[in-house]
């Protein structure tokens, strides 16, 4: 399993835990290798995978970087975290991956490390 395959099973079964069920990111449409991943981890997760565009390369990068796409998978369970084994980590290691917006049934919050994942376990705003 890779490097970025491992960190987005960690981070999907981690907070599966507390009741997220869609997680969110931009990839641009040239980026084969994160449409590979993504589509993926929702084909397993059983999940939808949809996107669209949010950061326009003229309106928000002046020309100077290609338009980034909003990508949603989910909803997705515990259960269904679990049960696909996306996580083959063998225990030796936990990561987050930096900034990843996640989204619960009873709220949404961005999370950057693992504080935030106690705070947000404990109703705390993250």
């Amino acid at each position: 399993m890779g490097l970025a395959r491992t960190l987005l099973s960690t981070l999907i079964e981690r907070v599966a835990t507390v009741g997220v069920t869609k997680i969110h990111t931009t990839i641009t449409k040239d980026n084969d290798a994160s449409w590979s991943l993504f589509r993926s981890i929702a084909e397993q997760l059983n999940a939808d995978l949809v996107d669209q565009a949010l950061f326009h390369q003229d309106t928000h990068f002046k020309g100077q970087h290609a338009t980034e796409h909003l990508v949603e998978i989910g909803p997705f369970t515990l259960d269904t975290a679990q049960s696909t084994k996306l996580n083959a980590d063998n225990g030796n290691q936990r990561s987050a991956l930096g900034t990843t917006i996640v989204e619960s049934s009873h709220s949404r919050s961005s999370t950057s490390d693992d504080a935030s994942f106690s705070d947000h376990q404990n109703g705390a705003a993250a």
